[in-house]
């Protein structure tokens, strides 16, 4: 009875949290490398920080956290590297800003939306990273909470592996 719980409480929540519409705001953008699972530098940014070594600017996905792989490597980390390499590394996407462009490392804040989906959300579901909202760039913080929840319940990626 408890497993039939906890399946029906995943399911919901999925179901839930179905993919949203892109912002009508939304603009094209390539990444030209991915830093770490939340960092990336894209092209026809406004904002962050440029690179000698990549074109375009540096980037944090807003609403999420993995972890880390610079420093000392915090388990799951380079899963979640590889996983948002090989998802947007070269490929073009939707961004979108929130209230707040910019953090205080000189990074662009955005919500990247590839294949109609957001990407800030796939990274939280597929237990790649956990939710981390910092004020006021908050307009998903529900529906990252829930996915988060359904990850942590069903032992997805860092859930399971940390």
């Amino acid at each position: 009875m408890r497993r039939f719980a906890l399946l029906l409480t995943v399911c919901v929540l999925g179901w839930v949290a179905p993919a949203s519409a892109v912002p009508n705001a939304a603009f094209s953008s390539r990444v030209t490398h991915v830093s770490d699972g939340d960092t990336a530098y894209m092209t026809n940014l406004d904002y962050g920080t440029t690179a000698a070594s990549w074109p375009g600017r540096k980037a944090r996905f807003i609403g999420v956290d993995t972890p880390e792989t610079y420093g000392e490597t915090e388990c799951y980390g380079p899963e979640a590297s590889a996983f948002t390499t090989r998802a947007l590394e070269d490929h073009r996407v939707k961004v979108t800003y929130d209230e707040d462009p910019l953090d205080p490392y000189d990074r662009a804040l955005v919500y990247i939306w590839k294949n109609g989906r957001l990407f800030n959300a796939t990274l939280v579901k597929k237990g790649y990273a956990t939710v981390e909202i910092y004020a006021p760039n908050d307009r998903y913080e529900s529906r990252l909470r829930r996915l988060e929840a359904a990850a942590r319940a069903a032992g997805r990626g860092l859930w399971g592996a940390c």
